[in-house]
C-alpha cells in the first residue's frame, strides 16, 4: 500500500496537482490536491484518474461565467478574426501574418 500512496504524488490531472495522500475512506484513496488557482481539496483517486473532477468549484464557476459573457457578446475572445474578413483575405490571396 505504501507504493500506491506515492504513485500519484507530484502528478497533474487536468488543473489538479497531487500533493499527498490524505486518507482511505470507504475503500477509496483520497488525495490532497491543489488547483491551478491555489485552492486545496481532498479528491478521490478514481475521480482524478477518470477525469470526473477537472478543476475546483471556483475555477469551474469562473469558466461558466466567462462562457456566458462571451455568448452575450460582452467579452470577445482574444486572437480571433472576423469570419467574413478571413474569407475575404483568403479569396483575395492576401498573406496572413
Amino acid at each position: 500500500m505504501a507504493n500506491y500512496c506515492h504513485y500519484l504524488v507530484g502528478l497533474f490531472y487536468n488543473d489538479w496537482e497531487v500533493l499527498s495522500h490524505a486518507d482511505v475512506k470507504h475503500g477509496s484513496h483520497f488525495w490532497n490536491c491543489r488547483c491551478k488557482c491555489g485552492s486545496i481539496r481532498e479528491i478521490s483517486g478514481g475521480d482524478l484518474m477518470i477525469g470526473h473532477t477537472k478543476k475546483c468549484r471556483e475555477c469551474f464557476l469562473k469558466e461558466i461565467n466567462m462562457d456566458a459573457r462571451r455568448k452575450k457578446g460582452k467579452i470577445k475572445r482574444k486572437n480571433t478574426i472576423n469570419t467574413k474578413r478571413a474569407l475575404a483575405i483568403l479569396r483575395e490571396g492576401w498573406d496572413i501574418e
